[in-house]
Order: structure tokens, then sequence, then C-alpha cells
């Protein structure tokens, strides 16, 4: 059975969206928030980043940041937006990604159509006889934070935004 994404909007401003609504009039929608913001770079651009790794919660969790750096001998690390910031927090006992977020510069955000800041929680759900742990909040914000996004996520294929 393929996977079907639905979206179910039950307010839009704080309001009950119009019957006749559609995705068109949002006046702040993300989309494609998943594949940007869970993947990592390739191991070839591995020389493109200053990391900082620490402990937080007493030991339970690691932060792990990834900044761009500003000079870069690596050509490959040209195709990273200027400003990229990750931050990974991930559970330090089973390496689980717990949360993740991703912040380019203002002006490259601006110019190419894409969200300043997004991020994602990862909360358990079981699925059958397994348990995984996916997407259960997505939010973003533009760069002056007027156009905001929140979405929540259950039953690992109902959408509530």
């Amino acid at each position: 059975m393929p996977f079907i994404e639905k979206r179910e909007f039950k307010s839009i401003d704080g309001r009950r969206p119009k019957a006749t609504f559609q995705t068109s009039q949002m006046p702040y929608f993300v989309t494609g928030g998943f594949p940007s913001l869970v993947g990592f770079k390739r191991w070839e651009q591995r020389e493109c980043f200053d990391y900082t790794l620490t402990s937080r919660d007493g030991g339970h969790t690691v932060r792990l940041e990834m900044a761009l750096k500003t000079r870069f001998t690596n050509s490959s690390c040209a195709v990273i937006p200027a400003g990229f910031h990750r931050i990974v927090i991930a559970d330090s006992e089973t390496g689980r990604i717990l949360h993740t977020e991703r912040t380019i510069a203002p002006e490259v955000a601006a110019r190419n159509n894409e969200v300043y800041f997004g991020g994602i929680d990862y909360a358990p759900q079981k699925l059958g006889e397994q348990t995984f742990l996916l997407p259960s909040r997505f939010y973003s914000h533009d760069a002056k934070n007027t156009g905001r996004m929140f979405a929540t996520y259950s039953n690992c294929h109902r959408y509530t935004g």
C-alpha cells in the first residue's frame, strides 16, 4: 500500500478555514521541510563545518551543532546555503534523534523562497509490533518571525496544523 499524505486544516490564523480553502491561500505554508531538516550533509562535506558537541540533561542527551565555516577550501561546501546552522539533540544512550533544527541566512531564505528556520521534534510511534521515533511536531518561521507554521503529527498518517 503506498504512502499517501493528507492534510486537514483545523485553523488558519486562529480561525476555521473556509469550505473553499486551498493551500495556496495560506499566509505561510512550508513544504519539503522533512528532507531538508532530517538529512545530514554528505561525508565529503564534513570539512565545511565547525562542530560543537555538548552533554545536556545530566548526560541523558547530547547536542551537536554544525555551523558552516566562513572560509573553506572544499569546493563541495559552496552548494550549502550561507549561514547554514544545524542543531541535533539525541539520546546519549541510544543515539536516537529527539530534535533537529536548521537555520540559514535571511537573505538566502528570501532569495530562494526557503524556510529561514525549521525544527522537528520526534516521539515514539508504534507501527504494528515495532516502535519508531518519528516526527511529532514541525515548526518554522521566517526571518522576521511574522510568518509561522506549526504542525503536529499523530497516528503517523494524520496531519494537524
